[in-house]
């Protein structure tokens, strides 16, 4: 099984590759400034060193011709030695006239002897030993030169200079590294690892949670939208627990909280109260699932008037049986009522057999168990509106509808009536 990278492994692997390119920089500027440094100051010392080696061999130049060749050269070594003692020299050596030398000395060597002239003082740089190699010439006709040679720096001895200083930086980004994953533990993985957790909860069914992040981010932003939608899910599974089973729409009490809401907020609304008329005959005669299916086309007749010719906001609710609730403004209540009408009685029709539908009628038992005759089914819309005059509660709003309905049944038909009485 593949082990799962979380947020954490991905920020210290983050922080371990920004550390070690940082050391790598770090270290190779460092050695390129000491190498540097080293170059120059050494470049410094053999010109000193040169000038001081000429000027303390001069006086000796002539004894040095009358001496066989081992006193000469141990004359000349033992006259140099306390600057090299002192480093003002780094190496010193003595070429003879005809003494055995490398292939890149003899190189120099024929280069200073067809130089010719009073130029007493040659320079060399030996890439290969990174070297300044200096020749110093005595006078005319001597058979001896001086060959200084100075280190012009190395990797060795500039990591050498550096290695404290490296090992001060990789403690201290280590040091800062640790105090880096501290903070980002506190203000980025912790509020997700919160956000997690909380979410797990959700999912359980546990829609009480809360979560509290001050972050002053986006970290905030996504905790204040996790409380926003579970607050919605629970206002959603509250309608849900609410709804009518057959239709899903919403029940009572959302309907309710709907109105006391626009009441509180002091919103314009129109509240339209509708029925079937004739429907318990209908359902006697073609039965129960026949009459469920009459629920239903009402349902949907309702529901697509309104997002057709309402607001977005607007109701649809079921109370229960066949007795519907809509909930919207004033400006829409005579578009959406005679929508309503049109839509169900040109779809009710085919609910009917051809027969019932053909004569207009059906046959079926009243209410007091005789049977008559029944118009095919109309929609029943009583609105009431507190455009016109002021009401304080929900209980206020069933009141007048009882009055309103009255009216509207007393209609031939599908019909809405909205009362605007002062």
């Amino acid at each position: 099984m593949a082990t799962k990278t979380t947020l954490r492994h991905r920020l210290i692997f983050l922080m371990i590759m920004f550390s070690i390119f940082f050391i790598a920089a770090f270290t190779a500027i460092q050695l390129k400034n000491t190498l540097n440094s080293t170059s120059i100051f050494n470049t410094f010392r053999s010109r000193l060193g040169a000038f001081i080696a000429k000027n303390t061999l001069t006086p000796i130049a002539r004894r040095v011709q009358e001496l066989d060749r081992p006193m000469a050269e141990d004359l000349i070594e033992k006259t140099l030695e306390p600057f090299v003692a002192s480093e003002i020299l780094e190496d010193v050596a003595v070429i003879a006239e005809n003494s055995p030398v490398s292939s890149e000395d003899q190189r120099h060597l024929n280069e200073i002897n067809n130089a010719g002239g009073e130029k007493w003082l040659f320079y060399f740089i030996n890439t290969r030993f990174k070297t300044i190699d200096i020749f110093i010439t005595f006078l005319p006709g001597n058979p001896y030169i001086v060959k200084l040679s100075y280190s012009l720096g190395n990797i060795q001895e500039a990591f050498k200079q550096v290695y404290h200083p490296i090992l001060l930086t990789v403690a201290i980004v280590i040091i800062a590294n640790v105090v880096f994953a501290t903070i980002l533990s506190k203000i980025i993985i912790a509020p997700i690892s919160t956000l997690h957790k909380f979410t797990r909860d959700v999912a359980t069914g546990d829609l009480e949670s809360h979560v509290e992040i001050k972050t002053d981010d986006e970290l905030q932003e996504l905790g204040e939208a996790f409380n926003y939608m579970t607050a919605e899910l629970k206002k959603m599974k509250a309608k849900a627990e609410n709804a009518n089973p057959l239709t899903k729409l919403p029940g009572n009490i959302v309907i309710m909280e709907e109105v006391e809401r626009r009441i509180k907020a002091g919103e314009d609304f129109v509240v339209f109260y509708t029925d079937l008329d004739n429907f318990k005959a209908f359902n006697d005669k073609y039965g129960i699932h026949k009459g469920d299916e009459a629920i239903q086309m009402t349902a949907d007749v309702m529901k697509g008037v309104v997002k057709e010719k309402g607001n977005p906001n607007d109701l649809v609710g079921h109370e229960g049986g066949d007795d519907f609730v809509i909930v919207t403004t004033p400006e829409k209540g005579t578009v959406i009522g005679q929508g309503i009408i049109d839509t169900f009685d040109s779809k009710v029709k085919a609910l009917y057999d051809q027969k019932d539908l053909g004569q207009g009628f059906f046959i079926s038992k009243d209410r007091a168990g005789q049977v008559r005759k029944f118009p095919i089914m109309g929609v029943s819309l009583a609105g009431v509106t507190n455009q016109y005059r002021k009401i304080e509660s929900y209980g206020e709003v069933t009141n007048i509808c009882a009055e309103v309905k009255k009216k509207v049944k007393a209609k031939e038909g599908s019909a809405y009536w909205i009362d605007i009485r002062k």
